[in-house]
């Protein structure tokens, strides 16, 4: 069994890619130019926050 160290918000930067829980804090449904949909979400964990879609 594989173990894998807990990611932290503040170990993440721009493009990283994460294997880890975090609360989702906000979300919001948008439009794109072209109409459809996408969701902006606020991931937050006890060290911090981050927005992605």
């Amino acid at each position: 069994m594989e173990t894998s160290k807990k990611q932290f918000i503040s170990d993440l930067g721009a493009g990283a890619k994460a294997d880890s829980i975090f609360m989702v804090a906000k979300k919001q449904v948008r439009k794109k130019k072209n109409g459809d949909d996408y969701c902006a979400v606020t991931l937050q964990d006890k060290e911090g926050s981050i927005e992605g879609v």
